[in-house]
C-alpha cells in the first residue's frame, strides 16, 4: 500500500515536471516555485484548520492555465474541491488533458477540480453555462481560498467580486501583483 503511494507520488511529481518544461517551452505562464510554495503552505493550514472541523476546502482559481497550480493544490488532501476559469479553449483543453493524466494515478483528482471554460466575470456572477454547456454556480459557493491568476489589468474587479464569495478567515491570492518587479523599477 505505502509502495503504491510513493509510486503515485513519484508519476505526479514527474508529470508536474513535464508540465514546467512545456510550459517554458511554448511560452506557457505558470506560477513561480517561490509563489507556488507560499501557495501550498497556505492551503496546507486551510486543510489543518479544516480538519478540525471536517470539512472540505474550497478553493476558486481564477486562469486555469495548463493546471499546473491546480494539480499541486489539490494533491495536498483529499477533502480540497477546486473550481477553476479559464477564458482560452486552447488552454482549456490542454489543462483538461492534464487533469485527465493525474487522474491516471491519483483517482478522484478530475472530480474534484471543476473546470469552466468562459470570460470569469459572467461565470463568478451569476448562475449559469459556460462555453462546453457545464452547469456553473461559483456565485454560490463560498471559498476558503480564492488564487486570482488572470488578465492583470482587471485584478480590483476581480478582487471586488471574489471577496463576497469568502468563507469567514478565507484569503484571496494575487499573483504577480507587482508584475515580476516591473512596478517597483517604474516607481
Amino acid at each position: 500500500m505505502e509502495e503504491d503511494y510513493i509510486m503515485e507520488k513519484d508519476y505526479i511529481t514527474k508529470y508536474l515536471k513535464e508540465m514546467e518544461v512545456f510550459a517554458k517551452s511554448n511560452n506557457v505562464p505558470i506560477v513561480r516555485k517561490q509563489t507556488l510554495s507560499v501557495i501550498l503552505d497556505l492551503v496546507k493550514e486551510k486543510v489543518e484548520e479544516k480538519e478540525k472541523n471536517k470539512r472540505e476546502i474550497r478553493i476558486l482559481e481564477l486562469g486555469t492555465a495548463i493546471a499546473y497550480s491546480s494539480i499541486n493544490m489539490i494533491n495536498i488532501d483529499n477533502n480540497i474541491i477546486i473550481d477553476t476559469v479559464e477564458k482560452s479553449k486552447k488552454i482549456y483543453d490542454l489543462a483538461k488533458n492534464n487533469i485527465e493524466k493525474i487522474d491516471i494515478c491519483e483517482s478522484n483528482v478530475k472530480n474534484r477540480i471543476n473546470m469552466y471554460l468562459g470570460d470569469a466575470f459572467k461565470l463568478l456572477q451569476e448562475n449559469t453555462e459556460d462555453e462546453t454547456g457545464k452547469k456553473v454556480d461559483i456565485c454560490n459557493n463560498k471559498y476558503d481560498i480564492v488564487f486570482i491568476d488572470a488578465n492583470k489589468s482587471k485584478y480590483l474587479d476581480y478582487f471586488n467580486i471574489c471577496k463576497n464569495l469568502l468563507n469567514d478567515n478565507g484569503i484571496i491570492i494575487l499573483d504577480n501583483v507587482l508584475f515580476a518587479g516591473y512596478v517597483l523599477r517604474r516607481l
